[in-house]
């Protein structure tokens, strides 16, 4: 067991954070889950008993004022994000606030201020960061062999999506709301986006397809196709990197496939052909077990029950801010990430509204 553990409070008991959040604290090894808020007593209550909570609260003021925290995890509406968000950070609590941390960038910037001027930091719930098969295409992608990336390739589908928050817009509320975390998986690979000109179709109401052709910094060009035009029992998405001469590709959040470049042609016979991987056989990757085994309390076997929110990367998401408060690691996926993200979103709505290409704010 850790020397310290971190203590955490959480605040919001609504579906994805029970779902894919809560059930992260008992296998973390960091972690002390010390207190539970919600406006509804019973629910905070009924969370903090079957997830191991010390306290519960249903005012986060009273929570803060009373309990000695190392971070504060806050998942709710983006303008409680806010409102939560900046009572801690002027506190000089961390905290992991989940996508998006707000719906207007000016909203955004007050967060990644106020943790500067706090002299703290925040997190953003980017999971696909943490995701087995994207924190392997990333190692695959720093290898001396892979060279820059050069083109970014995304592919997403959902089911209908509802206008939500304060955006009356179903497309905007889509890109805002869920495809934000493609605008920050490719920032993530590629660097920040400067130029975005993209294209929209409407299917029905709540149903929405947009085209993005994107410019980054780095010099590389990438291309974002996002839908809710599709069904959420066929949710669907794929990122391709293009280095120098070689390729990785990655389906559906559980595939990774490298392809080196000494295997694309075959110069006697001239037929074309891969060395496609699947990234457990990845050499000097993470395989699926290790990640597993380092959840495992005894280090030795696969935690089953809890394998789904390891491959997805709620697990080390969780970790990794636990151990950012703690000071053993920096956080990799930031408040600032949560701005970037929340910018391309919020520009790719821009240009199929203007027909044009537009910058995308720094």
């Amino acid at each position: 067991m850790p020397e310290k553990r971190a203590r955490i409070a959480f605040v919001g008991c609504g579906f994805h954070a029970t779902c894919c959040l809560y059930p992260c604290i008992p296998f973390s090894q960091e972690t002390d889950l010390v207190a539970v808020c919600d406006l509804d007593e019973k629910l905070a209550e009924g969370h903090a008993r079957r997830f191991g909570g010390l306290r519960h609260y249903s005012d986060y003021k009273i929570m803060l004022d009373k309990e000695e925290l190392d971070g504060v995890i806050i998942v709710s509406s983006p303008q409680v994000h806010v409102e939560i968000g900046l009572a801690c950070l002027s506190r000089g609590i961390p905290i992991l606030v989940e996508k998006p941390t707000a719906t207007k960038l000016l909203d955004a910037a007050s967060l990644v201020n106020a943790a500067e001027e706090n002299n703290t930091f925040g997190m953003t719930a980017f999971m696909k960061r943490y995701a087995t098969s994207y924190v392997i295409a990333k190692e695959c992608t720093e290898r001396p062999s892979f060279g820059d990336i050069k083109l970014v390739d995304v592919k997403y589908s959902c089911g209908p999506y509802e206008g939500i928050w304060d955006i009356e817009e179903s497309g905007k509320s889509f890109l805002v709301g869920n495809a934000i975390h493609m605008c920050d998986l490719v920032q993530h690979f590629a660097g920040r986006t400067t130029e975005v000109y993209a294209k929209r179709v409407v299917v029905s109401p709540a149903q929405e397809c947009f085209a993005a052709t994107v410019s980054f910094d780095s010099g590389a060009i990438g291309s974002l196709s996002l839908s809710c035009a599709g069904q959420w029992e066929n949710f669907t998405e794929g990122l391709t990197l293009s280095g120098d001469g070689e390729l990785i590709a990655v389906d559906d959040v559980m595939t990774t496939r490298y392809y080196k470049k000494e295997a694309w042609v075959n110069s006697d016979s001239r037929s074309v052909y891969s060395n496609e991987k699947p990234w457990e056989d990845i050499p000097g990757s993470r395989s699926a077990i290790n990640i597993y085994n380092a959840h495992s309390p005894t280090g030795s076997m696969p935690i089953r029950s809890n394998q789904s929110l390891v491959l997805w990367g709620y697990q080390a998401e969780i970790d990794n801010f636990a151990r950012s408060c703690l000071g053993l690691e920096k956080p990799r996926a930031t408040l600032a990430d949560g701005y970037r993200a929340l910018a391309l979103s919020l520009a790719i709505w821009e240009s199929t509204t203007a027909g044009k290409p537009v910058n995308v704010a720094s």
